[in-house]
């Protein structure tokens, strides 16, 4: 600083400094004023939002104490119109951290009517609002507490009423939507919202066990794996009500979604974790197949259901699942259990399946014992096969061989056995011929003794028509050798071992219905037979047989025996010419018949024979 006569004039460095300090100075004033500014206009904005929220809250209530809806209320309906868009506006406008004071000064402060209408508000502005930054998480946080508060103040007081119910509800989707925001804050703070919606997964009101539901679901969506630790705490009871909501006669849309939405957060999130629980899941997962649902929700729900479906039976260990699966299956007998097992065994790696070979066989031994959902049995079995090397099949086939056969003529094991022999050559095509030389003998063991002028003594009609059902099921297994016979296996020694067996089968009548059903079956595996030997040697032998049925003293079997030499001719084609002169011998004897029926089935041969043979003299010329 200088000096002159007395006067002192500042230097550049205390003018700069004394300027700095004169705005700082003003800066802080104007802060100051600013923030009693925001102050009073936080003040004024809650007393406005708290007004507004009171009209609506009192419309709300005017509409239900009167019975009548808004519409019909033309004064309280545009009142809710106004303070609805204002209150929207007004919010929206607002920064976290002055809404969340207000909200938190609304929530504490009013009646339940006004803080179930608060919550609704502040419900949409958390789930609608422009995405939140790492600045505005500290501000939300609060709200945690002010909503658990108001959610153990109800639990405590019991509070059943409708405003009670509602004001839960609200508290749960607030948290629900501060979950997803807010979920990886801290650790305190998603096991704080866990806990809380733990407790109302018991409530009586299903609109809130729902709602505990979906917060618990948005809970794992976010926080992922590091729910573990508290998996225990929640895991069975979240998946009873789930259980318990998805197996309900009627329910509606919202539970509906409530409950899949939840499934699929845990298999989709905690596959690798849910080992304990898979029983339930499966059980859970087979109820959901045959849910009846609105067919507004059919599509959503079923492709939920898919989606689960994929990842239990493609991510989950299969022998972890084969576990399960014992164990659900074992509780509930559904078929659909058995359904979701198979579709893991088309996904399972083969290692995995052969390491397990002996415990699922095993298992479907008991299923083929009691009968029960067979046809999903014979599928897995088919599944298993399929990837086994020949010499372990082969101890397997010998084992069901043995099982069917050991105890005589237990009917109702070698209706099984046949029909697992069936569903294997519909699987092997052409290596049926590893077990062909077993079946073959049996079935023409079989076939004889089930034959009705050969089999012994009165039987009960039930073990009658079991007979018919094996006989035809054998037939269906030998139609399907046949159709597969690529290397010439059914050769002369074959016809020689099958034909008469298999002919005789034309006359073993017993009541009009069972023949019936037995010949549709029969007349295919005849002529596949025929195919198959393709050679005029072997057919004549054949075609004789057949020929010699129609003399039979039964009508039906007179018709069927026609039926299969027309059946024949068409498969032959040309061919039949050769076979012809020994036909129409027989069918000129037919063409007097007094059996309606015979003689239709007749001219309809003939017919046949002609239009395939392109001769129309034939018959005349035979009776010449």
């Amino acid at each position: 600083m200088v000096t002159f006569v007395g006067y002192q004039i500042p230097s550049h460095a205390f003018r700069t400094t004394y300027q700095q300090q004169q705005q700082q100075a003003h800066a802080a004033a104007h802060v100051a004023a600013e923030e009693s500014a925001a102050a009073a206009l936080d003040r004024c904005l809650e007393q406005l939002l708290v007004s507004l929220l009171d009209i609506q809250s009192r419309a709300r209530l005017q509409t239900r104490t009167s019975g009548k809806s808004a519409a019909d209320t033309p004064a309280w309906a545009e009142l809710l119109k106004r303070t609805s868009v204002a209150v929207t506006e007004i919010l929206g406008q607002m920064s976290w951290s002055s809404f969340v004071t207000i909200m938190l000064g609304i929530l504490r402060d009013t009646t339940p009517v006004m803080v179930k209408t608060a919550l609704e508000e502040l419900g949409g502005t958390l789930s609608l609002r422009a995405a939140i930054t790492k600045a505005d998480v500290p501000h939300l946080v609060p709200l945690i507490g002010a909503l658990v508060g108001i959610l153990e103040s109800q639990m405590a007081t019991k509070d059943l009423t409708a405003e009670g119910a509602g004001v839960q509800r609200g508290c749960l989707f607030c948290l629900k939507q501060l979950a997803g925001i807010l979920g990886n804050h801290s650790a305190e703070t998603w096991t704080t919202i866990l806990s809380t919606g733990v407790k109302f997964l018991a409530s009586s009101d299903i609109s809130i066990r729902c709602e505990a539901i979906s917060c618990l679901t948005t809970v794992i969506v976010t926080v992922k794996t590091s729910v573990l630790p508290r998996l225990p705490e929640f895991l069975p009871g979240l998946l009873e009500h789930v259980h318990q909501l998805l197996s309900g006669k009627a329910q509606d849309t919202a539970s509906l979604l409530t409950a899949i939405d939840a499934l699929e957060a845990i298999v989709s999130i905690l596959t690798a974790f849910i080992s304990p629980q898979l029983p339930k899941i499966l059980a859970i997962v087979a109820q959901c197949a045959t849910k009846t649902v609105q067919p507004t929700l059919k599509d959503s729900f079923s492709g939920k259901v898919v989606r689960i479906r994929g990842i239990l039976c493609g991510d989950v260990p299969f022998r972890v699942m084969f576990g399960a699966f014992k164990e659900t299956y074992g509780a509930l007998r559904q078929t659909e259990v058995f359904s979701i097992f198979n579709d893991s065994l088309k996904k399972a790696r083969t290692g995995d399946i052969l390491s397990m070979q002996r415990e699922i066989v095993d298992f479907l031994f008991t299923v083929f014992d009691t009968r029960e959902d067979l046809p999903s049995a014979l599928d897995a079995l088919s599944l298993v096969a399929l990837r086994m090397p020949e010499s372990s099949f082969k101890g397997l086939f010998m084992k069901l061989y043995q099982w069917a056969t050991q105890d005589g003529l237990q009917r109702k094991k070698l209706l099984t056995f046949y029909q697992i022999v069936e569903r294997l050559t519909d699987a092997l095509k052409h290596l049926f011929i590893i077990y062909a030389a077993n079946v073959v003998s049996h079935a023409v063991t079989i076939m004889s003794a089930f034959h009705v002028e050969k089999s012994a003594g009165s039987i009960s009609e039930s073990d009658r028509q079991t007979e018919t059902d094996v006989l035809i099921t054998i037939l269906d297994v030998l139609t399907r050798f046949f159709k597969y016979d690529t290397t010439g296996y059914f050769n002369a020694d074959q016809c020689d071992v099958l034909n008469q067996p298999l002919v005789d089968q034309l006359d073993n009548y017993r009541e009009p219905e069972s023949y019936k059903r037995l010949v549709e079956h029969l007349i295919p595996a005849i002529t596949g037979f025929s195919v198959c030997l393709n050679d005029d040697s072997l057919w004549k032998p054949l075609h004789y047989q057949v020929l010699l049925k129609t003399r039979h003293d039964e009508a039906a079997v007179r018709v069927a025996a026609l039926q299969s030499i027309e059946s024949l001719v068409e498969s032959m084609g040309e061919s039949y010419s050769n076979l012809l002169p020994e036909a129409v011998t027989f069918l000129v004897e037919l063409s007097a018949e007094d059996d309606e029926l015979v003689e239709a089935q007749c001219a309809r041969t003939k017919a046949t024979i002609e239009k395939v043979l392109g001769d129309s003299s034939i018959w005349r010329n035979a009776v010449e």
